[in-house]
């Protein structure tokens, strides 16, 4: 729809208004913009508020349509809405921009993004975010260039190259993680949890090619 097309492209013409937040400022943000994606009330994945209205960024398998009218966010306050629709999807790179039922004027949450290059990352320090039960989790690991092609057997749309993920290592991982935020060091949103090995490695979305593809969004629909 335009009036999303219309929020999105605010959100990103704004996107300065986010670089300039100290590190700890940066953490805390995304720590009150974390929504838990429930279903019928019992955990599910994550997703990044952009908007105080309800648009999240969110891994596309957590949002299929198989599942979607179970699901509901549950806010950093405890509130829960339901979600409304799938706005916008690429399921190849395992990315949505769905939209929850929260009340608010459409105005962007101003997020500081990771503006390095993350193919010349090798070993950075990091930090992973997740909600579970209301409750943020914290995780410390390091990030690299993916190295292979990140798919899901259960869904073999998702083939994310490695232009656009990133490889995390020593990050406590559970199922259920996906759409948790990856930050770097200094506390800038590097990317969005898709998946892991359940025991020392996961994989994350760059912010970089989510923004890409919310201008082509944009485009598409304008």
């Amino acid at each position: 729809p335009t009036e999303i097309a219309d929020r999105v492209e605010r959100f990103l013409g704004e996107l300065h208004k986010g670089y300039v937040l100290p590190s700890d400022q940066s953490r805390q943000r995304v720590r009150d913009h974390l929504v838990e994606i429930t279903m019928f009330g019992q955990h599910s994945s994550n997703a990044l508020m952009i908007t105080d209205d309800g648009l999240l960024l969110v891994p596309y398998h957590c949002v299929t349509p198989k599942i979607f009218g179970s699901l509901s966010a549950r806010t950093a306050n405890g509130a829960s809405y339901p979600l409304e629709m799938v706005c916008h999807a690429t399921p190849r790179m395992d990315f949505a921009l769905a939209k929850a039922a929260i009340p608010g004027e459409g105005k962007p949450i101003h997020h500081a993004l990771f503006s390095g290059d993350p193919s010349e990352l090798d070993d950075t320090p990091g930090e992973t975010l997740t909600r579970w039960n209301g409750e943020v989790k914290s995780s410390h690991c390091f990030v690299s260039p993916q190295s292979h092609i990140t798919s899901f057997h259960d869904n073999p749309e998702i083939l994310v190259y490695p232009k656009d993920g990133v490889d995390i290592r020593y990050a406590n991982h559970q199922r259920g993680d996906s759409g948790g935020i990856l930050l770097s060091s200094h506390g800038r949103v590097m990317g969005s949890l898709i998946g892991s090995n359940l025991e020392d490695s996961a994989n994350a979305i760059r912010i970089n090619s989510i923004i890409g593809d919310l201008y082509s969004f944009i485009h598409k629909v304008k």
